[in-house]
């Protein structure tokens, strides 16, 4: 089963094309909640080479402490500024935060953000030993991804892009093999999503890996 490369972009249209929203003349938003300064420093449009109209980000702006943040475009800001859009919310002046933020991102963009580069390296050796142990053990796992994070599903699959797709995977092996990796202390998100933190280094993924080994060699 090939593991998909957390390194490799995905391919769109030249930035000179104009997309289907622009076309249509449709505001084009990206929810970044999760991806927004976990996936890359200019979050996952910066990975696919789309700007979007407007987008939101989540507290990982300010290294967990509460923060979000709207960027868009300036003809739609025109609406907060003159008061024909409400804006309100209990953080807007918050300055724990957002010293927080200016921290974080410091942090963030230190070395050419070299952080993510290690990141992205443990996660794909990660991600790719996943892959081999269910092999290994007899169940084929596939592992969609972008930096930062993966979902799972035991399927013979090279993609999943709808919930036709979906229907196919074995959900109920899935099911079955949640309760075995609390067990050993790995807790998956919802949907069987999996995030690569950087603090993740590469004897946390061996320790991670033999318990998932584990699991899979009980797996039925």
């Amino acid at each position: 089963m090939k593991s998909p490369n957390v390194n490799e972009k995905v391919k769109v249209e030249p930035a000179t094309t104009p997309g289907k929203a622009s076309k249509h003349g449709v505001v084009l938003y990206f929810d970044e909640i999760i991806t927004g300064f976990r996936a890359a420093l200019g979050g996952a449009q910066s990975l696919v080479r789309v700007t979007p109209d407007l987008a939101t980000f989540g507290k990982a702006i300010a290294g967990g402490l509460p923060l979000a943040a709207i960027a868009g475009k300036a003809e739609i800001f025109e609406l907060f500024r003159t008061n024909k859009v409400v804006g309100a919310g209990p953080f807007n002046a918050f300055p724990v935060g957002m010293a927080a933020a200016m921290a974080s991102i410091a942090m963030l963009e230190r070395g050419n953000g070299a952080v993510y580069g290690e990141r992205d390296r443990v996660q794909s050796r990660f991600m790719s030993e996943f892959v081999g142990l269910g092999r290994k053990h007899g169940h084929p796992i596939l592992l969609q991804s972008m930096p930062g994070g993966f979902c799972m599903h035991f399927t013979t699959a090279d993609a999943l892009w709808n919930h036709a797709d979906m229907a196919k995977v074995d959900g109920a092996k899935a099911m079955r093999f949640r309760p075995m990796l609390l067990e050993e202390g790995i807790v998956p998100g919802l949907g069987h999503r999996y995030f690569i933190s950087f603090a993740f280094t590469d004897r946390d993924a061996d320790q991670t890996l033999a318990a998932i080994d584990r699991c899979l060699k009980r797996l039925n």
